[in-house]
């Protein structure tokens, strides 16, 4: 349990640290490297990277809450634990941002996250009932 409680602090720095700029200017030069742009510009915001930049944000969350679920010992309040880490390390995250020149903190940004820690707390819960239901048989 202790490895993974670790994993969750580094997961938590990797967070906190896509909070910064330079962590918004890797992204930018990722979009670029993949949208195909020479230029490294700031790209146009259109959909396509509304969903990446959504999605990440999705995908850090969904992390957390696997690596939460197997860093606390269950209980029944263990999922009320996820989320609510989830939330208040979410809203960390958005805050931390306005330390930033350039960077905009968004509630809808903690609500993102807040459903990528619910997906990840649903993800791991129906990975146990079907483990749980093949070692039965």
């Amino acid at each position: 349990m202790l490895k993974w409680r670790a994993a969750v602090a580094v997961w938590v720095g990797f967070i906190f640290f896509s909070s910064t700029n330079l962590a918004e200017q890797c992204a930018e030069a990722v979009w670029a490297l993949v949208s195909g742009q020479i230029s490294v510009s700031h790209p146009e915001h259109g959909l396509s990277y509304l969903l990446l930049d959504k999605g990440f944000h999705v995908s850090m969350f969904f992390i957390l809450a696997l690596l939460l679920c197997l860093a606390l010992p269950y209980s029944r309040r263990q999922s009320y634990q996820v989320i609510a880490a989830g939330a208040i390390i979410g809203s960390c995250s958005e805050y931390l941002q306005s330390f930033f020149p350039g960077r905009d903190p968004a509630f809808r940004d903690v609500l993102i996250n807040i459903g990528g820690t619910v997906l990840g707390l649903l993800a791991y819960k129906l990975f146990l009932s079907r483990s749980r239901s093949v070692y039965s048989e």
